[in-house]
């Protein structure tokens, strides 16, 4: 119960602050999308929604596919996959190199062999550069304080976790 709230509060917090400014950061510049991928813990690909020059989204989603093999004749597997969505505010509105701040939420399926069955829920809050290599090429770099709460069906195990995570290199490549 407790951290269904405390996700609720992280995703309402951040719905809150794209409404709040997407009405003074839209109609600033043509709208643009494109492609972003990334690898790090998990491979994400997404989209990049530049809604204004000070103001983007960025949906997308993940996959993962595990096998474990401990002794002879015994392996499990695993799957997860899930999507997320990050609000990105713009610091500068210079052409070449653009801090951003945003904030996000995250949910993730997991289903392993066995029928053992998970869910992790999160919010973050993340700190960001994306430079400019090309006119419709760009690279990123972020760090993110990320909150999670993971529960599983199986064993009832229940974990909060609070981590700094890393984006070293990303690319987004824009369609237009």
């Amino acid at each position: 119960m407790r951290y269904q709230r405390l996700t609720q509060l992280v995703l309402g917090l951040s719905l809150s602050a794209c409404l709040a400014s997407a009405s003074s950061l839209l109609g600033q510049e043509p709208e643009r999308l494109g492609i972003n991928l990334s690898v790090g813990g998990n491979s994400q690909v997404g989209v990049t929604y530049q809604l204004s020059s000070g103001f983007a989204l960025r949906p997308g989603v993940m996959f993962g596919w595990s096998r474990q093999v401990p002794g002879p004749n015994v392996s499990t597997t695993g799957t997860s996959y899930g999507g997320f969505l990050d609000a990105l505010f713009m610091l500068s509105r210079a052409p070449g190199v653009r801090p951003y701040l945003g904030a996000g939420g995250s949910y993730v399926f997991q289903h392993g062999s066995g029928g053992a069955n998970a869910h992790t829920a999160g919010g973050s809050a993340l700190v960001g550069v994306r430079a400019r290599i090309l006119e419709r090429v760009h690279l990123y770099g972020e760090a993110s304080l990320r909150y999670s709460h993971y529960r599983s069906s199986l064993t009832g195990l229940v974990t909060d976790q609070l981590s700094l995570n890393t984006t070293p290199l990303a690319v987004v490549i824009f369609l237009h």
